[in-house]
């Protein structure tokens, strides 16, 4: 029973003392990114929802021109159809 103990004791030391950097000698923020700057990995996911987003207006802009002509579209329908098809350029 007692050498339990002692084991757990060692145990929750050295836990303690890792939780505390003394023994693995890392900054606060080495396991990850801190909290107030997002991950490139997040970054990434947000860019590609972004993407999708403008992909899926530019369908519902094609669709209206298919269904009802060129004419119906707003000023800003045109102008997204416009710099949608600028970025197209640029990526081939």
């Amino acid at each position: 029973m007692t050498e339990i103990l002692i084991l757990v004791a060692i145990a929750a030391l050295i836990w303690w003392a890792i939780r505390r950097k003394w023994i693995t000698g890392l900054s606060k923020y080495d396991f990850g990114n801190p909290p107030h700057q997002p991950s490139e990995r997040f970054q990434d996911y947000d860019a590609a929802r972004e993407r999708t987003l403008q992909r899926k207006e530019v369908d519902r802009i094609l669709e209206k021109i298919a269904e009802s002509g060129i004419d119906s579209l707003t000023t800003k329908e045109k102008t997204l159809l416009d710099e949608a098809a600028k970025r197209e350029k640029r990526h081939q």
